[in-house]
């Protein structure tokens, strides 16, 4: 008889402002258990902030004893997580507890290299408009959390788990580079995979659905554009952000100013954008809170972005995917381009040559495709199974 076994999600909630009310309301919403136990001792981390030694021993203190008490409170048999919360803390202490868990790679991630130059670009554009003093304050805080297990992991993969689910072979492969050991990891696909795999099955009258309910004729495939949240980038400054965003509006038009043109707002941007956008091209019609960006991919005829996720979801789903790169002074982000399966353009011209070519030519849309395919199968695994996978690698860990 199969053993049955309870799944418990929980969030632990540290998110302050306006960020809090909406991750509660969608935490409650999903049914998913939230912890907000900091004691008052743990509290006090806040107030010494400005030591950098005294705050790092309050933090790595606070840390170690809120992961003991939720795991000594829930005493889980395995633990499923997909991301490296209070600086690595919790999973260690479940580690020495003798708990296992499996993570899994949720996103498309680049390769340590390429992480660690953001890191040092974000720095230094960070420290360049800070005070002398403050710039040394950080220094002695970085190095102090790095001594402490506490600095922000750059990296995904490096969350010290028992067992690392990736997406597809590509990751796999960048994982053994870096030096984690190969009986750790395990190829499954992920989620999004899953509902990549959905919406590439979507049925005519589902895809005319999706278009009505933007605004676009149903039988009209559009130009969907997923703008990136560049206020992360911190050290591309603004204006070259809404000069690339205006080009690639204006390329869109200029290639196909009779078809509808889309534009999914990241979920962070907001009126400003969609204003800025509409001044660009008064005709786009501008999505902020829609339908999932999965279903939007799939009725799409051509997909454009940057560097954005949207563009895996474009190759998973296979809709011809364009990265237009058009940002300065943040040259490091080319590399998160995939190279497999995505058309670059990296000029005006070359960006509507792409976009004419991949509605009216139908060589190279059977090009493209092919290459697309082919992407599939190093970078994703979509075919629908990968929940039941990942369910049976947690499964695994338990015997």
């Amino acid at each position: 008889m199969a053993q049955k076994t309870q799944v418990r999600p929980i969030s632990l909630l540290t998110a302050q402002g306006p960020e809090r009310e909406s991750a509660v309301r969608v935490l409650k919403e999903r049914a998913v258990e939230l912890y907000e136990e900091l004691s008052e001792q743990d509290a006090d981390v806040v107030g010494h902030a400005y030591n950098p030694f005294y705050h790092t021993y309050l933090l790595r203190k606070a840390s170690i004893a809120v992961s003991q008490r939720i795991l000594q409170r829930i005493r889980p048999r395995a633990i499923l997580c997909t991301n490296n919360f209070l600086g690595g803390h919790f999973l260690r202490a479940a580690r020495r507890l003798g708990i296992p868990s499996l993570g899994v790679l949720w996103t498309h991630v680049g390769t340590p290299e390429f992480h660690r130059a953001w890191s040092k670009a974000e720095t230094r554009a960070s420290d360049a408009e800070a005070r002398p003093l403050v710039r040394l304050r950080r220094k002695v805080r970085r190095a102090l959390y790095r001594l402490a297990g506490l600095g922000q992991q750059s990296w995904a993969p490096l969350m010290p788990v028992t067992c690392l689910a990736l997406p597809g072979p590509f990751y796999r492969d960048v994982c053994l580079r870096a030096g984690l050991p190969a009986e750790r990891l395990v190829v499954t696909g992920n989620i999004q995979c899953d509902d990549m795999y959905r919406c590439s099955q979507l049925d005519a009258a589902t895809l005319a659905d999706v278009r009505r309910s933007v605004g676009v004729p149903p039988d009209r495939p559009y130009l969907l554009y997923a703008v990136e949240h560049v206020a992360r980038l911190h050290h591309l400054s603004p204006e070259s952000g809404r000069d690339a965003m205006a080009t690639i509006l204006r390329a869109m038009r200029t290639a196909f100013p009779e078809l509808p043109r889309v534009v999914k707002l990241h979920p962070k941007q907001g009126d400003d954008d969609r204003a800025r956008i509409q001044s660009v091209d008064p005709h786009a019609i501008v999505l902020q809170e829609s339908r999932g960006i999965g279903e939007l991919v799939a009725a799409a005829g051509v997909v454009v972005s940057t560097i954005s996720s949207s563009l895996l979801w474009a190759v998973g789903i296979d809709r011809p995917a364009i990265s237009a790169y058009f940002w300065q002074g943040v040259d490091e982000q080319r590399a998160l381009r995939m190279k497999q399966g995505v058309e670059h353009a990296d000029t005006f011209d070359a960006l509507v040559t792409a976009l004419r070519n991949n509605v009216e030519n139908p060589e190279h849309v059977a090009q493209w495709q092919a290459r697309r395919a082919a992407a599939r199968e190093v970078f994703l695994r979509v075919d629908g199974h990968s929940a039941d996978r990942i369910a049976m690698k947690l499964l695994s860990l338990l015997s």
